[in-house]
């Protein structure tokens, strides 16, 4: 293909290739459930969550339910052998201390079992050596209690903390004060210490929770608690290191979330794979179009494709390619065809921009007879007085899609000119807008003129050139709608007087010369906008729009009448004639256009009965008329 169609090709238009669109349908497609199951896993992860510091608890609170019942079955065991004396002593030095029992104040059957044992806080603490620590029991009599103050590990030897703990849980027994009673490992050497985090813990403000809290390395612990019902505030202490903690319910799911990422790229390459099947074929369908439209020959066949649309697109490219083929050759039988035209000096054909620069212009210097000046704008084609015409139209055309037909005149010589036929077309691009246009100059010179001889003819006396009845009737129509705009208008009829006698004497040559005289006077003395007209014979008539003042349209009249009564000068010959004036004024009071008529030729005969050479006012007569 030449230069100069690889230049007329349209320049690529910005977009996402096909690889990268369908690319991002896939991800919208996707995005949906991925952000679907990334919640879910938050959800999942939340709720695995939730279950691990729940179990954490319950552990927590199944260990304080093992020190109560322990606790429990020491008093229950006291309580049982406090009937015999003798078994004070041996109770005492079992659980390493000292058992007595005193009476308090008298209470009730009911609430004498309504209390339970009770167990105080730490006392006597040597820590990491010994501590002692008081239970209460009530007896059943309600009159007296059992006071155990026994050693702290002999109370807790039956509660074995460590069975329940694993390498990385620790378990202690913290009495109200925030001392360890009993511990998971290294019980004796951590008896009566306080703990470090028991301000931590009474932050908590309930009866079982989870806090965090830092050692003195660095780490941070997890730890959850219970207090144990019948003490002064004690509370077993579960604690384990916080990444051990979380990755009791992180581990799953990771492997959920690493399945769900496995699932997803399987998806994106099974999705790739499929995407490819679309755009091998699309991209040799674009390759190939680009070769038609270049005019390319064809090396590659199209690779065969298992989808039935891109398939049958694929055959419809190749008919198509064909049809094209088949178009071009009659479009270049059908140019042939039009060049000739041109030559034999027919049609000239134009083309421009949508700004007006002419692009091409072909048979011009046949059709006008001119040269072509290579000028771009259309300036020096169009008679100067029809170029504001031309101007306006072009503007209002040039961007619609509408095709352009317009008339107007070309310079052709020095002076002489011709009319000239424009037709036009737009050229569209895919959205619809112009980007140029293509048409044709047609010369319709003698037409034009013999049409505009047959519409001045209509419109105009033959032999005066002034309008004629059908003119006249238009302008009586003017003056009639003028009213609504409170517009006054004059209607003067004018009959030449001692014309007949001159017509008859000098003959009918001179008489149509006369004629013309006075139809050259009375247009120089029409303004503009006012229109002088022939009736027929020797009779005229004037119509002056838009008057202000009655007298303007008498002093017309009189005028008139004095301009036409001066001689002709006709072939050397002075003749003499004069002219009578009838006037009537159109106002709101008047009835219609033909009673208008009436009174004007009416004020006419009045004229020519007061003497001729006169001007007479309907309004005037009218009153006259009246009076007599």
């Amino acid at each position: 293909m030449s230069s100069t169609k690889a230049a007329n090709m349209p320049k690529s238009r910005r977009g996402l290739p096909l690889r990268s669109f369908i690319a991002l349908v896939i991800f919208i497609a996707m995005l949906p459930p991925v952000v679907m199951l990334s919640l879910t896993l938050m959800r999942v992860s939340d709720a695995d969550r939730e279950t691990a510091e729940q179990r954490f608890l319950d552990n927590a609170e199944l260990i304080a339910g093992l020190v109560e019942s322990a606790v429990a079955a020491h008093a229950a065991m006291i309580s049982s052998l406090t009937a015999d004396q003798d078994q004070l002593i041996p109770l005492a030095r079992h659980f390493g201390g000292n058992i007595d029992v005193t009476r308090q104040p008298s209470q009730s059957v009911a609430e004498s079992a309504a209390q339970t044992w009770r167990l105080g806080n730490l006392y006597d603490i040597e820590e990491g050596v010994s501590a002692r620590v008081p239970l209460t029991i009530p007896l059943a009599n309600g009159d007296s209690q059992i006071n155990l103050h026994a050693d702290a590990k002999a109370l807790t030897r039956n509660i074995d903390l460590s069975s329940s703990a694993n390498s990385d849980l620790l378990i202690a027994l913290v009495d109200g004060n925030g001392r360890i009673v009993a511990r998971s490992a290294q019980q004796e050497r951590f008896l009566g210490r306080p703990v470090p985090t028991w301000s931590a813990l009474l932050a908590v403000g309930a009866d079982t929770g989870l806090f965090d809290a830092e050692t003195l390395e660095g780490d941070t612990i997890t730890f959850g608690f219970s207090k144990v019902r019948n003490t002064d505030g004690w509370a077993v202490v579960i604690g384990l290191p916080k990444a051990v903690f979380q990755a009791r319910w992180q581990e799953p799911m990771a492997v959920l979330a690493i399945g769900a990422i496995i699932t997803v790229f399987a998806t994106i390459a099974l999705s790739s794979w499929m995407a490819s099947l679309i755009v091998t074929p699309v991209t040799g369908l674009v390759k190939r179009a680009r070769s038609i439209l270049r005019d390319e020959p064809l090396d590659e066949d199209l690779a065969p494709t298992p989808i039935i649309e891109l398939a049958e697109l694929q055959t419809a490219q190749t008919r198509a390619q064909q049809v094209l083929l088949e178009r071009a050759r009659d479009l270049s039988i059908s140019n042939q065809r039009y060049r000739a035209l041109v030559k034999v000096g027919a049609l000239a054909t134009w083309r421009t921009d949508v700004e007006g620069k002419r692009l091409e212009l072909e048979g011009w210097e046949e059709l006008s007879k001119e040269p072509w000046q290579h000028d771009p704008s259309w300036s020096n084609l169009v008679h100067p007085e029809d170029s504001p015409y031309t101007a306006d139209v072009w503007e209002q055309k040039r961007r619609s899609p509408e095709p352009l037909v317009l008339e107007f005149r070309i310079r052709v010589g020095v002076d002489d000119t011709a009319w000239i036929k424009c037709r036009g077309a737009p050229i569209l691009n895919d959205l619809g807008d112009v980007i140029e246009w293509i048409g044709t100059f047609e010369n319709i010179d003698e037409q034009k003129r013999q049409h505009l001889r047959i519409s001045h003819l209509a419109y105009h006396d033959s032999l005066t050139g002034l309008a004629n009845r059908s003119q006249l009737d238009e302008h009586l129509e003017q003056a009639w709608e003028g009213l609504e705009h409170q517009r006054q208008s004059a209607l003067l009829y004018i009959d030449l007087d001692r014309f007949k006698q001159a017509n008859d004497r000098y003959g009918h040559a001179v008489g149509d010369e006369i004629l013309r005289h006075v139809a050259e006077r009375l247009q120089g003395l029409t303004r503009p906008g006012d229109i002088a007209a022939r009736m027929g014979g020797d009779e005229f008539a004037l119509v002056l729009h838009d008057i202000q003042d009655p007298s303007v349209a008498h002093l017309v009249g009189m005028r008139i009448v004095k301009t036409l009564s001066r001689p002709y000068n006709l072939s050397g010959q002075l003749i003499e004639i004069g002219a009578s004036v009838g006037i009537s004024l159109l106002t709101v009071d008047s009835v219609d256009i033909v009673s208008w008529l009436k009174q004007a030729d009416s004020a006419l005969y009045a004229a020519k009965s007061a003497g001729r050479n006169r001007c007479m006012m309907f309004e005037e007569f009218d009153k006259v008329e009246q009076k007599l």
